[in-house]
């Protein structure tokens, strides 16, 4: 084992040892286990594709995204059930009312599928507090 020195008092001693014994210091840190706070980069996927409605803005901490996501996705479905109601009854108002759910829930998913993509490339690389996607 080879011989090192102090760096607070000059003292030699082997390089294995934590504390000096001359004067006590702390000569290396000792491994610390950390908590792995990291986020899942599969799962993140598998939620923006398989899940939909913003679940995977929810998962990695982008509330404002993911709640704006959801609101979309359920106007988009109550205009598509208004006009269906109104389809109904025979009014063609029902038909443009169906078509413009079909444009919002379409404005969703073409997101929804954005983001999928952006974090399967990487362009998506934490998550709201900065961990790492994993």
């Amino acid at each position: 084992m080879e011989l090192i020195k102090c760096p607070n008092c000059n003292k030699e001693i082997l390089g294995n040892e934590t504390y000096c014994a001359g004067c006590g210091s702390l000569l290396q840190a000792q491994p610390q286990m950390q908590a792995d706070n990291s986020k899942r980069k599969g799962k993140a996927e598998m939620l923006a594709i398989v899940i939909g409605f913003g679940a995977h803005n929810f998962y990695l901490g982008f509330f404002a995204k993911a709640i704006i996501q959801l609101l979309l996705t359920v106007v988009g479905l109550g205009l598509f059930m208004v006009g269906l109601a109104i389809l109904m009854f025979g009014e063609i108002l029902g038909v443009v009312i169906i078509l413009l759910a079909g444009l919002v829930i379409a404005g969703v998913l073409a997101w929804q599928i954005a983001e999928w993509k952006m974090i399967k490339a990487q362009a998506i690389k934490t998550d709201a507090k900065g961990r790492p996607l994993v």
